[in-house]
């Protein structure tokens, strides 16, 4: 029976396909394992990871270059013919990177012996950034207040009219730390 999709009982349940049969459509089309396309020496999958190991070397030999801050808020994305392309969480990360452009430009080349013209710095958020950021961040800050400073706000603080202000400055205050004496 040719029909779009059909079976056919006397053939154990043989799916016919426009007329063609499974069998014969699986006969021309050859499946590969999973493991025979990513272990193939030439395959696409090869070069995109070499590419990626590539990028991971190139960011450890960046890291070397980078101020101590920037670091963990830095990532290298891709390597274009003769520009490094950096993400970053923020466009406040990004600023300093931009700041920071033709020196690390002249690092790198110096340091990775390519022949870089530019530096792309993009900002792509959390969600979109490696796990390796969540690895080197900075610890948590800790806000200490000494006593002195500590009096100073509550003498603002009770001479300020403004509500909010009055009460922003008084939770400031919490952060007083204790004089070990």
């Amino acid at each position: 029976m040719l029909g779009i999709l059909s079976l056919e009982p006397n053939w154990g349940n043989k799916l016919s396909v426009l007329g063609l049969s499974l069998r014969r459509l699986l006969s021309t089309t050859t499946m590969k394992k999973l493991s025979q396309v990513v272990n193939a020496p030439n395959s696409q999958f090869q070069s995109i990871l070499q590419h990626s190991r590539y990028l991971q070397q190139l960011e450890q030999q960046l890291f070397v270059i980078l101020p101590a801050p920037l670091r963990p808020h830095c990532h290298v994305a891709n390597l274009n013919a003769d520009s490094l392309v950096l993400y970053t969480h923020s466009a406040a990360w990004a600023t300093r990177l931009r700041y920071l452009q033709t020196l690390i430009l002249t690092q790198a080349r110096q340091l990775t012996g390519l022949n870089l013209s530019r530096i792309e710095v993009r900002v792509q958020p959390d969600s979109a950034m490696p796990a390796t950021t969540a690895q080197h961040a900075s610890p948590a800050l800790t806000r200490t207040l000494s006593s002195e400073n500590a009096h100073l706000l509550r003498t603002v603080a009770e001479t300020v009219k403004h509500p909010r202000l009055r009460n922003a400055l008084l939770n400031l205050i919490q952060h007083q730390t204790t004089e070990a004496g």
